[in-house]
């Protein structure tokens, strides 16, 4: 069994806390502290070890390559690297340590910038098992019982906490800087100094200057980028082991939002029944609201747990917009707790049935009426995940009778028919409004997003997608006219995802960004980064447009415009990114 203190307060993303205020111990079968990785079964060319004139080896490196845990990285060592930033702005770096020696205990050190608390942190990054595409080739949605038969492998994803560790004879160890620019630092250069320490013995130290730009972002609760990330709040009890709900969940979730906060995320997830998407997490999504039939033949609906997830992530800074999952599930069977018989009890109905009518009448008179008494009413929509046209439409003239002018969104393939029904609209990857769409759902004030998924190649976020291709899904919506970008999941974790990110449904890391332990990932620190540019993209085309500097807009649009569908991939994504930022950052 795994133990872990937690901090009950913390601020910003996962490797800045404040001070302890509580300790809750958590005992789970589960890594949470530190952990062995998964043996890397890849061959190793024990020559190129040999061959190093150096024992210990530490350079900067390009943080969009996955390099191999046993194999010396093919790279010319760099002590020093400029980072253009703007404040406001949170950045990461990548180091690599190689060694052909175990050196014991050894830790890492970071200076701050200009002095501030927290505005740095150096992490280990560790490796988990990933797999690959299809056998076509195309996405990598599909029942896979059999990991052996996809190219498995190890990737470095993992952002560890873990502050001080063993290095390993010929094993390849990354370091992941993160850089949280002050909001109300002065523009300037910068020095920060990473050490590679052995108790007092400065093994080697790289240098970054951080150039701060004349310009601001605005905090993350301000982005106009619509980030949706649905949240998976029961693989976070299953994988701690703790009562779902309670104390010691929750605060295993705060630092988690918290994070996700930060990144600029708009949406709460909710369940308002019993596992809207059927069988296809490992961990069952249990309904926020308790439905029961009672004996009279009148329903019941308990809010307690509803009530208390919403005000807890309004807590940690997410409140624009909640969703209620879902009229429509996947397997189209309902739930409810039986008074007379103090059991669960299932019927299975079509949007078309009058079973469906019956059950979903009340329930929807009486959410709406108590989301109007919590003041949530006017941020709250009904939610479906990838159903079909009539269904949706089934539901929607439901819900219209029942409840007029409620929302309702939905996550899947373009509708023409629902274009002007539907308050939230995100379409799958390569699918598209016409301009005419778009610019009337802006002006009625509707959202209007894309996602990936299972079925995306390229951009995506697997395990096994060059990071890289994290920050170009926020720059394709910028690119399409999109509003911002949704995701499923941000943490709807497998079995053992500190190891093996692999499942059985689809691609490795495919359900989610984050991992437990208060873990960020190389995926997740470069998604935000992506963000971040989109809101540079906003600011900076508002104001060539306000100033009339139409050479420096074309110049930004022709670079936009590389992040068009079918223009990405993992070879080129790095370098699309890397060619539009240095217009963002002049």
């Amino acid at each position: 069994m795994k133990k872990l203190l937690l901090p009950l307060a913390l601020l910003g993303l996962f490797a800045c806390s404040t001070k302890q205020v509580e300790e809750i111990t958590y005992d789970t079968p589960y890594p949470l502290t530190s952990y062995e990785e998964l043996e890397d079964t890849k061959p190793v060319d024990e020559e190129a070890w040999s061959n190093l004139s150096e024992s210990f080896n530490l350079t900067w490196a390009d943080k969009d390559i996955h390099y191999s845990y046993k194999n010396v990285p093919d790279v010319v060592i760099c002590t020093d690297t400029a980072i253009t930033v703007w404040r406001g702005e949170r950045v990461g770096a990548l180091a690599l340590i190689y060694t052909t020696e175990e050196i014991k205990d050894v830790e890492l050190k970071i200076s701050e910038i200009d002095g501030v608390e927290g505005s740095t942190s150096a992490n280990f990054v560790t490796y988990v098992m990933t797999d690959g595409f299809n056998a076509d080739g195309n996405g990598t949605c599909g029942h896979r019982p059999d990991h052996s038969i996809y190219d498995s492998s190890m990737v470095a994803d993992v952002i560890d906490n873990q502050k001080i560790r063993d290095l390993k004879p010929r094993k390849v160890r990354p370091v992941w800087c993160t850089f949280e620019v002050p909001m109300d630092i002065e523009a300037g250069a910068y020095n920060v100094t990473l050490k590679v320490k052995e108790g007092w013995k400065t093994l080697g130290k790289l240098n970054a200057e951080i150039k701060v730009l004349d310009r601001s972002l605005p905090a993350p609760k301000d982005y106009v980028f619509h980030l949706d990330l649905w949240q998976q709040p029961y693989s976070v009890s299953r994988y701690y082991n703790v009562e779902k709900w309670s104390k010691e969940h929750f605060e295993a979730m705060r630092p988690m939002m918290k994070a996700l906060a930060r990144a600029g995320q708009k949406v709460i997830s909710t369940e308002i029944i019993y596992e809207p998407w059927g069988d296809q997490s490992h961990d069952k999504f249990d309904p926020m609201i308790e439905t029961t039939l009672k004996t009279d033949g009148t329903w019941a609906y308990d809010y307690t747990i509803f009530d208390r997830w919403v005000e807890f992530m309004m807590e940690c800074g997410i409140d624009k917009e909640i969703k209620c999952f879902s009229m429509v599930p996947w397997d189209m069977n309902f739930r409810y707790l039986d008074e007379a018989t103090g059991e669960y009890k299932f019927f299975h109905a079509k949007t078309s049935d009058a079973e469906y009518r019956e059950f979903w009448t009340p329930l929807l008179q009486s959410l709406a009426q108590h989301l109007k008494e919590k003041g949530w009413y006017e941020k709250t929509s009904i939610c479906m995940d990838e159903r079909e046209l009539s269904a949706m439409l089934d539901a929607y003239n439901l819900l219209q009778e029942v409840v007029p002018g409620m929302k309702m969104s939905l996550a899947g393939n373009y509708h023409a028919e629902l274009v002007d029904l539907l308050y939230d609209f995100t379409v799958q990857y390569e699918q598209y409004f016409t301009k005419e769409e778009l610019e009337r759902r802006k002006a009625n004030g509707q959202v209007t997003l894309y996602y990936t998924s299972c079925a995306t190649t390229y951009p995506n976020s697997y395990t096994f997608s060059s990071p890289a291709e994290s920050t170009c899904m926020p720059l394709h919506a910028v690119q399409a006219g999109f509003g911002g970008f949704l995701r499923w999941a941000y943490n709807n974790w497998g079995e053992d995802p500190l190891r093996d990110t692999r499942y059985r449904l689809w691609g490795a890391g495919d359900s989610f960004l984050i991992y437990p332990g208060f873990r960020s990932s190389v995926r997740f620190e470069r998604f935000v980064e992506g963000v971040q540019d989109a809101e540079k993209i906003r600011i900076l085309r508002e104001e060539y447009a306000a100033n009339g500097n139409s050479e420096a807009l074309a110049e930004l649009e022709e670079k936009i415009n590389t992040f068009a569908e079918g223009e990405m991939n993992a070879e080129n994504a790095g370098c699309k990114v890397k060619a539009l930022e240095t217009i963002l950052n002049r």
